[in-house]
């Protein structure tokens, strides 16, 4: 059973502008309360509670597509927007999915499973002379994951003009742009990225994966530069802004959000989504409103998807207008959800069920 509890902090004072004045501008926040929420009344999913905007544009996902492989021996199609292309579809958007395979056995994989998934295939280019990516998942002591990504692979090299060749509909018609930090990479996929931006109008979410050796902090004014919403966890938020953020206190991650947009010399992201594990997770928005949540979860396998699930559900409530509490709501239900199956994704339709717009 899936439990959601959602505490939000007095009003506090409104951003106009993307660089903040000199004087504080985020007003006086609440610290986070200390919840036990293994007695909370059960409720139905939050989908089942809201009302929406039930027809959104299309939603382009931008980069890596690759096997997740496991130390067991198994393996799983996935990479962060792989996944939330997958996500996003269940819950009822349209996602236009852009990624690069090879020309081998698991390319053919990918293909199958999407078909399979419904999920419209003319955004994935094949590249005969690279591999379909890979990366090794293994797991901490506490059951947190980590990566090692292989290098060169054929999501590194996107074309835009492939891209506009295959793509039929007019580019202005894509509401939201989706990516991450990974696919800035390679020089390639950054070329790809800049023409994209400059062609679509669609408000960007990023998606913000640091993962070194891959992840280049200079690159910070073209990954998430202009962006409307930003998604990233406690100790990305931490190495992005310097600073050393308290779990129990809202007041350190405002901070550190405050600190990170004075310092940057480009158009800082206007919202921040800040996961902080099994916690939960909190909002920073444009009005300064701040929310802790509380997501106990039974049956737990693994936390691989809970990231990518947090994420898609969070562009699926920005995708219908709902608001910042439905939108926080939503998310930290729908990763609790995937904590519950093996790997990010999967093909049971019933999983996604409860969660999406077709269940209004």
């Amino acid at each position: 059973m899936l439990r959601t509890s959602v505490v939000p902090t007095q009003p506090t004072i409104g951003i106009k502008h993307r660089k903040p004045p000199q004087t504080p501008h985020w007003g006086v926040a609440q610290e986070l309360l200390s919840i036990t929420a293994s007695k909370l009344t059960p409720r139905k999913p939050v989908w089942e509670r809201m009302s929406s905007n039930l027809n959104p544009g299309p939603v382009a996902v931008i980069g890596e597509v690759l096997f997740d492989h496991f130390s067991d021996g198994n393996r799983i199609v996935g990479g962060a927007p792989f996944n939330v292309a997958w996500n996003i579809a269940a819950l009822g958007l349209r996602p236009v999915f852009i990624s690069g395979i090879g020309d081998d056995a698991e390319a053919s994989e990918v293909i199958k499973a999407m078909q399979r998934w419904d999920l419209a295939t003319h955004g994935v280019q094949i590249h005969p002379a690279l591999p379909t990516g890979r990366v090794d998942v293994s797991f901490a002591d506490d059951g947190e994951p980590s990566y090692e990504i292989a290098s060169d692979q054929a999501w590194d090299v996107l074309n835009f003009d492939r891209f506009k060749a295959a793509y039929d509909q007019p580019p202005g018609s894509i509401d939201i742009v989706y990516h991450g930090s990974l696919a800035f990479r390679s020089p390639v996929n950054r070329t790809f990225l800049k023409e994209f931006d400059q062609t679509v109008n669609g408000s960007r979410f990023v998606d913000l994966n640091v993962r070194d050796p891959w992840f280049d902090e200079s690159l910070m004014p073209e990954i998430v530069g202009g962006a409307k919403w930003l998604k990233l966890s406690k100790a990305e938020l931490e190495r992005i802004s310097g600073q050393s953020i308290d779990a129990n206190s809202l007041q350190s991650v405002r901070d550190a959000v405050d600190h990170f947009i004075a310092a940057a010399d480009y158009d800082a992201p206007l919202v921040y989504l800040v996961t902080f594990g099994k916690a939960g997770a909190c909002w920073i928005g444009e009005e300064g409103d701040f929310f802790q949540t509380v997501t106990p979860t039974d049956d737990f396998v693994d936390s691989v998807g809970a990231g990518d699930a947090f994420t898609s559900a969070a562009i699926d409530g920005v995708a219908r207008n709902l608001s910042p509490q439905q939108i926080l709501a939503h998310a930290v239900e729908f990763a609790s959800r995937a904590c519950t199956i093996r790997g990010a994704t999967t093909f049971d339709r019933d999983h996604y069920k409860a969660f999406s717009s077709t269940s209004l």
